[in-house]
């Protein structure tokens, strides 16, 4: 088996329901909101994380007629 040097580029999967997935879209925005500042890269992971979270919330609600 080949190793992976960087873990960047390791693909994780998380399943869980949509009432979960609203709370890590809330606590990813409350740390976007509070983030303090320092490394930059930091804040951007955050905006990712926030904008990924919420597609698969809006993904989920739309394939299920919620929206």
């Amino acid at each position: 088996m080949e190793r992976v040097m960087d873990e960047r580029d390791i693909v994780v999967s998380i399943e869980t329901n949509i009432e979960t997935l609203r709370a890590m879209l809330s606590a990813t925005d409350t740390a976007l909101r509070v983030w303090p500042g320092g490394d930059a890269s930091e804040q951007e992971r955050l905006i990712q994380m926030k904008t990924q979270l919420y597609a698969c919330l809006m993904s989920a609600l739309f394939d299920n007629d919620l929206i």
